[in-house]
């Protein structure tokens, strides 16, 4: 759309008659004028009208155009009947002028009338004068100015050899291009006739024109007033891992009728954040200069009533969030973009996994609990989509009921009977972590050692593996000793040989079989008092008295009078031929060297009761319990103690080849 602005001034200039005998002479004063429009950011540069951002020497739509009418009466001489009149063009509003001293006067919406305006005479001996205005509220709004005097000789309408400037604003409300012109003609009414604008006082339509009319028109450059483009950019994720890519895609509107050329706009990337390779998807056509860390691109295209896009490889190398702010986007044609374009994305870290048994034994078909753990590591995102399958070793069955207990959100799967737990779907907090509890069951002798598969989630992307060991028909053995001042107990030890034996027995071939007896001795208020370990080869036969071998170096110096005795049996070496046991009860179950075992350990134990008539010796197997892995962390983390403070206090004194009998 093309808007014009013209303005006109009608000067009407009296005949001036000379009697020399010669006919009249029509004599007319020169007038001239000029006019230049401007773009500007706000009429009075601090408001009260908001200001609006400009581009390339263009306008946008809402923003303001100055006019500055400069008109003069070049020869002497006054002119009188003077009446400026200037048309807006349809679409654009009259938003102010400048006033004496060239302060800004915003008008009333619509305008008011009248406004006073003073007029910049270049001959300073000439008296002040105004130009007083009004502005019609018509759709299409016309600006009617006249002289008015302020001192004699002049009077209202008379206008001196001098010259001035009518300045005035507008804001331009749609699309398309202003032009301006002013016109100067003397002797010509507007509306023909006599003209009475409101408020002003008649002006007659009489007078002699201009004897220049070559100066009498004038034009001012003309305006594209458009529309700001826009960019926007968003990744292709709101989170992704850390080392791994997404995208990154400027998308430019283009809200004008006609297309804007010499797009450009240039993009820094936070710390965290880089460019791998150029853009993979470019319908602007934009020509990229990209390093590592950003890129500017310049000489694109948005077509009309469009949109292009422009697509990046983002690679994160480090954790955290990353606030991505681009340059406004500029063109040729319209003014710049009112805002940058930003998005923020997160580069995560995947989630941890761990996991564990309730206990460290249980008997054959007996049932615990096993517990998964998941952690998210990540201090700005949550974790979602978390998942993990984790199929069991063969002997290990999630028993019935299975007691699932889920606070991971997600759907998790863990059918009784089966050897599987499958979690889909998780969320995880920021920082926060998660478990899944289900109920065990073992069917088969032996240690299972069970390894998840990786743990994975949408945003932190995958991890590790978890793994524990249960051992299901161990051998954990208990028993006790009482009356210890009055005679003394026993603790035998075999191995069954469950766990191998050499073919024609002892000294013919390697070792194999062997298991470590590791003891721990308990005063009745839960002290450790002593531990020691027990090498047992199969069919062996290993005896610790009570009173000589269990109490006689406590860690205290104290003898209890009764003892609690626990015997955790672990193998002689990841294979059980181990020729020894040194320090094996420091880390009974806690690496492959010295793995629990599920049978192979039986042992018998002696104990003093008092009678109506002294004492009696009663002897039973040591019975079989269920060992806590809290527990079995708690006895050899407090022998590793005994041993390691140096003093050789608390350690038994021997390990008997044969059998003792209790004595008392």
């Amino acid at each position: 759309m093309k808007l014009t602005l013209s303005s006109t001034f009608s000067i009407f200039m009296p005949m001036v008659v000379a009697a020399i005998g010669l006919p009249f002479t029509i004599l007319a004063q020169d007038l001239s004028v000029t006019l230049t429009q401007t773009p500007v950011v706000d009429p009075d540069g601090a408001g009260p009208l908001p200001p609006v951002a400009l581009s390339g020497g263009n306008a946008m739509i809402g923003g303001y155009i100055r006019f500055d009418a400069a008109f003069g009466n070049l020869t002497a001489g006054d002119s009188t009947n003077v009446m400026l009149v200037a048309t807006l063009p349809a679409n654009t509003l009259f938003v102010g002028a400048l006033a004496t001293g060239g302060v800004f006067v915003p008008a009333t919406q619509p305008p008011a009338s009248p406004f006073t305006f003073t007029i910049q005479a270049t001959r300073p001996a000439d008296p002040n004068f105004n130009l007083t205005c009004i502005v019609t509220t018509a759709a299409v709004q016309t600006i009617y100015c006249r002289p008015m005097s302020n001192a004699l000789p002049l009077v209202d309408g008379q206008f001196p050899q001098s010259s001035g400037t009518l300045t005035f604003f507008i804001r331009a409300n749609v699309r398309g291009t202003v032009t301006a012109q002013t016109d100067i003609s003397s002797g010509l009414c507007p509306q023909g006739g006599v003209f009475i604008p409101a408020n002003l006082p008649p002006v007659a339509c009489a007078g002699t024109p201009d004897r220049n009319g070559n100066n009498n028109t004038a034009s001012a450059s003309a305006l594209i007033v458009a529309l700001p483009p826009a960019i926007t950019k968003a990744f292709g994720a709101p989170a992704f891992p850390l080392g791994a890519t997404t995208t990154l895609t400027f998308t430019l509107t283009n809200p004008n009728a006609i297309p804007v050329t010499g797009v450009a706009f240039s993009d820094i990337l936070p710390t965290g954040l880089s460019f791998p390779a150029g853009a993979i998807v470019n319908s602007c056509f934009l020509a990229g200069s990209e390093n590592a860390s950003s890129v500017t691109v310049t000489g694109g295209t948005i077509p009309a009533n469009g949109t292009c896009t422009l697509t990046y490889v983002i690679l994160g190398t480090t954790v955290g969030v990353k606030v991505n702010t681009s340059s406004l986007l500029t063109t040729t044609e319209a003014p710049q973009s009112l805002n940058p374009a930003t998005a923020t994305v997160i580069v995560a870290i995947p989630p941890t996994i761990s996991k564990a048994f309730g206990v460290a034994v249980i008997p054959l078909n007996g049932v615990t609990t096993l517990t998964i753990t998941i952690t998210n590591p990540n201090a700005t995102t949550a974790l979602s989509g978390v998942a993990v399958t984790d199929n069991f070793p063969a002997g290990l069955l999630v028993a019935n009921p299975n007691g699932l207990v889920n606070t991971c959100g997600g759907t998790v799967t863990a059918t009784a009977g089966t050897g599987s737990v499958i979690l889909a779907g998780g969320v995880i907090p920021i920082s926060g972590t998660c478990t899944i509890t289900v109920n065990v069951t073992g069917v088969a002798t032996g240690l299972l050692t069970n390894t998840t598969g990786n743990v994975t989630s949408t945003e932190g992307g995958t991890d590790g593996t978890a793994t524990a060991s249960i051992t299901v028909g161990g051998n954990f053995l208990i028993s006790y000793a009482a009356n210890l001042t009055s005679g003394d107990g026993v603790i035998n030890l075999t191995n069954t040989g469950a766990n191998g034996a050499a073919l024609n027995g002892p000294g013919f071939g390697g070792a194999a079989g062997n298991i470590c007896m590791n003891v721990y001795a308990f005063s009745p208020d839960e002290q450790l008092v002593s531990c020691c370990s027990c090498l047992v080869t199969p069919n062996g036969l290993a005896s610790l008295s009570v009173n000589q071998d269990l109490i006689s170096n406590t860690l205290t110096g104290v003898r209890p009078n009764s003892i609690v005795v626990k015997v955790v049996p672990t193998g002689a070496g990841a294979t059980f031929t181990g020729t020894a046991c040194t320090n094996s009860a420091a880390v009974a179950g806690q690496n492959a060297a010295n793995p629990l075992i599920a049978t192979g350990a039986l042992g018998f134990g002696t104990t003093v009761h008092a009678q109506n008539t002294g004492f009696a010796t009663t002897e039973n197997p040591l019975r079989q319990a269920t060992l806590s892995a809290q527990e079995l962390a708690s006895i050899t983390n407090r022998c590793t103690n005994i041993i390691g403070n140096g003093s050789t206090f608390g350690i038994c004194r021997s390990c008997r080849v044969g059998g003792l009998s209790a004595s008392r």
